[in-house]
């Protein structure tokens, strides 16, 4: 490193060339000696890969490990509180980047070393991506950045207290509608830097490789070398503007030629000869401090220092500022015109988010990157319209006026691009319109549920417009232009059908739920109360549990469900005999061992509901839910002294837990310590407020 004045450079009168060949900037004519800088960031990058895939090695072994330490964990902070690796490695690369500049994404992003490999491979193939240089599109990232997490605590903080004051003031309802979005309100931060599912916030696997195609070979070949980078990044949309207060600099001394060496090899589509002549060092954001443009100056010119921060530098001579200004005049200094800019940068928002959740799966950073691309082809399928030679990349589109084959491959593929966004916005946008009126319906599950309902006018037409959307947005099969719906929205589809009357098509929607994507308890039940609003008699609804139970065997609180079933018609040895399998089967679920105890105590079996559960605390003895099951089993036994023993121990192993509070309460007072009790019940409340109503399964709380 070099710490030598940022200002330093050639003398403003120097005979030495002010302008470079652009034959020089094509990094495969010799001349050009190779980058002592890359094999060491090859090498530091790739132990970033080694490490990412040792972290998921690990995961597997041993069912624990670290919480993904990737920036988008972030967003869990700021909007429920949760502090996690994530946060806290963003928080640390954000900070480390205001002092030495955006160093991270050059030497510790990982789909920073997918792109370099992809551009590798096509400059081997004799493909040298040119960079698509806009004005706007840049901001993109920018954008995906406030969006992911400053919308979230701006919305919570700012808008939504707002909204409440002002509808307070005016007489109308506080809470914010449904269109503008929900908070809610942050109680407290916690920690979450253990987890069991570590691959919960990533996609499926193919998705995950789509993706990095995507972002890899496609990115670079349509955009450039850092073509990700540069339009569908969000974590640069903050390190490329922290960059511009950043002191650490590529500066420049007395010794440089203007040789072009330095652009020539820049992977970050920085103009390094341009900048260090008018600045005196590099103050494009999005130089990525690779050193490749440092380690080829064959005067040893170009060196990492500290200067002056980028917000603050200014040009180094009058010469310099007419330099600036007359490049930024200059027609092929960017791609786009200034309407290009504009109309492309609105396609380009739009394409993003109606590619986001097409077919359920695309997250957003991957529908930023194929937005981006299909912007770029939409832009070239313009050109090649409105001007009679078009390029991509080594390939002509269009020449003298006649449009070549690959043009019209290129035709084909910009225009199928566009079509697919508007396709996939038309879906959405009938999912949205089927939500919003789903979510204006005020009527309540013990209306609807009950035989001989009948749908008031007004309800009827709601409901009925909400069904004819999602079915609009649902799948050919169904009657629909879209994809199959996700089981949230099967959900929400069947709920509106019932509240429409259509009970018969509510259960055939509910049973292809159970079909299709598995099943739940909240699915079972809702299944259950359609079918009883019927008027389905007993061994109906015994033929449906079973055909579920048949269909899911793993899904134990079902089992138990048909045991009490079977228990009620007095086959007591069957009911036993299924939860015996549940029990076996549950392990230290409480979610299925609980009814499954509960159930043995109710049939008389309590001593062996003792030795069950006494099994589970003695394997698991820092478990508070087992400890509190054997608490209440051991107070079913007679044993109060017991029993309050268990629940003491529970109540210090989770002290925040309501419900063993709320248990131990309970005893204490059977016990006759009605003071401690009440305080008891006082601390839940003043913790926890009052509990929550039942809601109907599939109905939003």
């Amino acid at each position: 490193m070099n710490g030598g004045r940022a200002s330093a450079g050639p003398p403003t009168g120097s005979s030495k060339p002010a302008t470079v060949s652009l034959q020089v900037l094509d990094t495969g004519r010799t001349g050009i000696r190779p980058s002592r800088s890359s094999p060491r960031r090859a090498a530091v990058l790739i132990a970033v890969n080694v490490l990412i895939a040792a972290h998921i090695v690990q995961w597997l072994v041993m069912g624990m490990t670290i919480s993904p330490v990737e920036p988008s964990e972030s967003m869990d902070t700021l909007r429920e509180g949760v502090i996690n690796s994530g946060f806290v490695f963003f928080t640390l690369a954000i900070l480390s980047t205001l002092i030495f500049g955006r160093f991270f994404c050059g030497w510790g992003c990982h789909v920073v070393a997918l792109q370099d490999l992809c551009l590798l491979v096509m400059r081997r193939l004799k493909v040298r991506p040119k960079p698509w240089r806009t004005r706007l599109l840049v901001f993109m990232p920018l954008l995906l950045a406030l969006y992911m997490f400053v919308w979230p605590v701006f919305h919570r903080e700012v808008l939504t207290p707002l909204y409440s004051r002002t509808a307070g003031l005016l007489g109308l309802p506080v809470d914010m509608p449904v269109w503008m979005g929900r908070s809610a309100p942050l109680h407290g931060f916690s920690t979450a830097f253990l987890v069991e599912d570590f691959w919960a916030t990533f996609p499926p696997w193919f998705i995950a490789v789509p993706f990095l195609l995507v972002c890899g070979f496609a990115c670079v070949y349509f955009l450039g070398s850092k073509g990700f980078c540069t339009y569908g990044c969000p974590y640069g949309g903050f390190f490329g503007p922290v960059d511009r207060l950043s002191p650490g600099r590529i500066i420049v001394n007395e010794s440089c030629e203007q040789s072009g060496h330095c652009t020539g090899v820049c992977t970050s589509n920085v103009r390094v000869h341009e900048e260090v002549r008018d600045f005196g060092m590099v103050v494009d954001p999005g130089c990525m401090k690779c050193l490749d443009c440092v380690s080829v100056c064959p005067n040893n010119a170009l060196s990492f220092g500290f200067g002056t921060p980028p917000i603050l530098a200014k040009p180094r001579d009058d010469a310099a500022r007419d330099r600036i200004k007359a490049r930024k005049k200059r027609a092929h200094a960017f791609d786009l015109t200034w309407p290009e800019e504009i109309a492309f940068g609105v396609l380009f928002i739009a394409l993003t988010i109606s590619y986001r959740g097409m077919f359920n799966v695309i997250p957003l950073l991957m529908a930023a990157g194929i937005g981006a691309i299909a912007t770029f082809l939409a832009w070239k399928v313009w050109r090649m319209v409105t001007t009679p030679n078009v390029r991509l990349q080594n390939l002509k589109a269009r020449y003298r006026g006649r449009t070549t084959r690959a043009g019209l491959a290129l035709a084909t593929a910009g225009s199928a691009a566009v079509l697919m966004g508007a396709w996939s916005s038309v879906v959405q946008y009938h999912l949205w319109r089927g939500s919003m009126l789903d979510a204006s319906l005020t009527i309540g599950a013990e209306r609807v549920l009950t035989v001989g309902y009948t749908p008031d006018p007004m309800v009827l037409r709601v409901a009925e417009r909400a069904v004819g959307h999602y079915r609009i947005a649902g799948p050919p099969r169904d009657g629909g232009i879209g994809w199959t719906r996700r089981p949230t929205e099967e959900m929400r589809y069947a709920w509106l059908l019932s509240v429409a009357g259509r009970l018969d098509e509510a259960q055939a929607v509910l049973m292809g739920v159970s079909d299709r994507y598995g099943a739940d308890m909240v699915l079972v039940e809702s299944i259950l109360l359609v079918m009883r609003a019927r008027g389905a008699t007993g061994d109906d609804l015994r033929e449906v549990l079973g055909w579920i139970a048949d269909r899911h065997p793993e899904l134990l609180p079902l089992q138990v469900l048909i045991a009490k079933d079977e228990a009620r018609s007095g086959l007591h040895a069957e009911a036993l005999g299924r939860l015996r399998r549940v029990v076996a089967e549950a392990g230290d679920d409480v979610a299925s061992l609980g009814p499954a105890v509960e159930l043995m105590v109710s049939l008389g079996r309590v001593d062996e509901a003792l030795s069950v559960m006494s099994e589970r605390v003695a394997r698991s003895p820092r478990r508070a839910e087992l400890r509190l099951l054997l608490g209440m089993v051991t107070a079913a036994s007679g044993d109060r002294a017991g029993a309050l023993a268990q629940l003491e121990t529970a109540a210090k192993l989770a002290p925040d837990n309501p419900t063993i509070l709320l248990a131990l309460a309970d005893l204490l007072e059977a016990s006759g310590d009605t003071p401690r009790a009440d305080r008891l019940r006082k601390q839940v409340l003043e913790q926890h407020g009052g509990s929550n109503a039942g809601n109907f399964p599939g109905r939003r709380k």
